[in-house]
């Protein structure tokens, strides 16, 4: 008959594995991130990360993972905290959350981000190789041939891949980047 034997190292391993798995069981909601929703205006379509398709609506929660998209008509949500997103028609983005760093990656179309100065989290935009930290402010992010991004208050600092290049983007400019790191000023 064969026995089954733990070694010391093997025994505080299971140990640790049950105790988080127990964890987990127990408290299921603090396994993923959301973010509470208070308004729509129109069609939002939902890819999550399960492969489920649905609209967006109050009653639901954006999670981590979750790909937003728009149609034909323009679209609005409102946070909780008072942030809003306005997406032109066919729009796209990703939402990933952790803790209290929400990151947007941007994918398509033009997206309006109005972030409220008093919320408790921090909002991240990330686009091609760009990223763009901790906004706090209004930004316009519009994807044709190139990316531009239009800053309205403060100035802002964009990075490219990295976080070494850093990128100047002073209030009331707009800016259209490349995929090869290629910056041209506009003007409003």
């Amino acid at each position: 008959m064969a026995t089954f034997f733990l070694n010391p190292v093997n025994k505080s391993f299971v140990k640790y594995l049950l105790i988080f798995f127990s964890v987990i069981i127990i408290f299921p909601k603090s396994c993923f991130s959301e973010i509470k929703i208070s308004k729509i205006n129109n069609n939002i379509y939902v890819l999550n990360l399960h492969g489920k398709r649905f609209f967006l609506n109050e009653e639901t929660s954006i999670k981590s993972g979750d790909y937003l998209s728009t149609r034909e008509k323009p679209a609005t949500i409102i946070f909780q905290d008072n942030t809003k997103l306005c997406f032109s028609s066919n729009s796209s983005l990703k939402i990933l959350k952790n803790k209290n760093i929400i990151n947007f990656e941007f994918t398509k179309g033009s997206i309006l981000f109005s972030i409220n100065k008093k919320s408790k989290y921090n909002y991240n935009l990330n686009f091609y190789y760009y990223n763009l930290d901790d906004i706090g402010d209004v930004i316009i992010l519009s994807k044709k041939n190139n990316l531009e991004v239009t800053n309205f208050k403060n100035n802002l600092s964009i990075f490219y891949k990295d976080d070494i290049n850093k990128i100047s983007l002073p209030s009331f400019t707009i800016l259209e980047l490349s995929n090869n790191g290629k910056v041209t000023k506009k003007k409003l």
